[in-house]
């Protein structure tokens, strides 16, 4: 399984991928990057990387429930299948990520 190296918020992340979806991973990575940017711009992502992460992925996994219960804005706005699979699946791995690096930070 091929590992991309991936940048979130000026942090690279080593993260898994089938074969042959490098790209697509860098593309969402671009993507929730700059939604960690907009997170960070409106001050709501103040304090640690961890919070703005947490934050971020709630953002994302707020918006994939709202296209999933058809409140997403026109059919042009919404996800393939497959593009879902993709964003559901790195909210994943960065709320794994995540709750490694908050388990890292409670250890005294």
């Amino acid at each position: 399984m091929p590992r991309v190296e991936v940048r979130l918020n000026g942090r690279g992340y080593a993260v898994s991928c089938r074969d042959g979806e490098q790209d697509r991973l860098l593309q969402i990575a671009a993507f929730v990057d700059e939604r960690i940017r907009q997170v960070a711009a409106s001050g709501s992502g103040q304090g640690s990387d961890a919070h703005l992460l947490a934050l971020t992925a709630l953002l994302l996994a707020d918006e994939l429930f709202d296209i999933k219960a058809g409140g997403g804005g026109d059919a042009a706005n919404r996800l393939a299948p497959q593009e879902e699979e993709a964003v559901v699946s790195a909210v994943d791995q960065l709320a794994r990520r995540i709750e490694d690096i908050a388990a890292r930070l409670d250890r005294p």
